[in-house]
This record gives C-alpha cells, structure tokens and sequence, in this order.
C-alpha cells in the first residue's frame, strides 16, 4: 500500500470559482492577478503520479490501471475501461544534437500510443493534429488526435527541463467527446487541459 501511495496521490482540483492571486518578491507586492474559474471541475478529483511529476483531474470512480510500471507509464480509468487517461514517461530519449525536438516528441508520443494499445487492448491510428499546440507548458510540444474503435484518444508530448519526454493521453468514447459540460467544454477536454506538471 505505501508504493501505491508514494506513485499517484489525491490531490485537490482547483473547483470554479473567483481567485485572486498576490506574487510578492523580497515581500513587497509585486503584481496581483484575479480570475473567475468557470470550467466545471468540480465533479472531478484529483491525482498525482509523484513517480512520473504529472497531476490531473478525473472522475471520482475512476481506477487506478493495472501493471503500472514506475516511473515509466501509468493512469486511470473509469470502471469499464471505455475512457481514461494515461502517462508515459521516456527518461533520455535519442536524440541527434540539433535535431528537430518537436519531431523527436511527436515519435515519443506515438510510442505512447502503442503502450496505450499494449495496457487497454484497444488498436488507435493516427488522425490529425490538434488545433492548438501546447502541452503543460513543455517544450516542443505536439498534441494529436488518434481514433480508436468508437472513440478518440488526445495526447500531448512535450520536453521537460530534465530532457526527458512526458506524454499525456485522455481516451474515451466518441459521445463523450461530443457531449458539452454546462461551460461549453467537453470531459475529455476538461481532464486533459487538467494536466499538470508536480515535483
């Protein structure tokens, strides 16, 4: 029980909300900030996987996935295993000095993609990029959509300061995808714009 523990922890979700963040240097106010967070999170938890430095947000019922390899892979899904999320984490990935890093990412996140089909059983092709590319503030970020049977899976990669290759994939059915939250967003969405980054 305490290696499970020490490899993904509850964490809270920022719930909606009106924030106001105060940043202080050498304790004078140096810049203030304030938010109203509308994403509806709040029927989600939270959980970090300390071994891999990521955290997200997801349904409360969500379990943790079978084999997780420490500080390589691990995840969550729902009971059915029709939707979840998962982490890859490739320490020292091969790279030739200026190589193009974005699509060093982009073959680290379609490894992702194949450990993915190797710990759920469920085949996923390459589709089309996503609109936006950033992932959890990484460098040489690359965000995909992937189809798999009656469904789709989004995953991000990114390089961190460590120059290692953190991927992140949310999976699930294709009405999941279509059904809209009362903020416009999808779940889907709303967990994988959840992740974050922990020390």
């Amino acid at each position: 029980m305490a290696e499970e523990e020490s490899r993904s922890q509850p964490d809270p979700d920022l719930r909606s909300g009106y924030y106001r963040a105060d940043i202080y240097i050498n304790g004078t106010l140096a810049g203030s900030h304030e938010t109203n967070n509308v994403r509806q999170l709040d029927q989600f938890d939270g959980r970090r996987f300390l071994d891999l430095g990521v955290a997200t947000c997801r349904p409360s019922d969500w379990q943790a996935v079978t084999n997780p390899e420490q500080g390589y892979r691990n995840g969550l899904s729902s009971p059915d295993k029709s939707r979840g999320a998962f982490f890859v984490r490739f320490q020292n990935p091969r790279s030739t000095d200026g190589a193009d890093q974005t699509a060093m990412t982009r073959r680290y996140l379609a490894l992702a993609i194949q450990e993915f089909s190797r710990q759920f059983k469920i085949p996923a092709s390459y589709n089309q990029p996503y609109p936006y590319q950033y992932f959890i503030g990484l460098s040489a970020p690359r965000v995909e959509w992937y189809q798999i049977q009656g469904g789709w899976i989004v995953g991000g990669a990114g390089l961190t300061n460590n120059n290692e290759v953190l991927v992140g994939l949310v999976f699930g059915p294709q009405v999941w995808y279509d059904t809209k939250t009362p903020d416009g967003n999808n779940q889907p969405n709303d967990i994988f714009e959840s992740f974050q980054l922990v020390r």
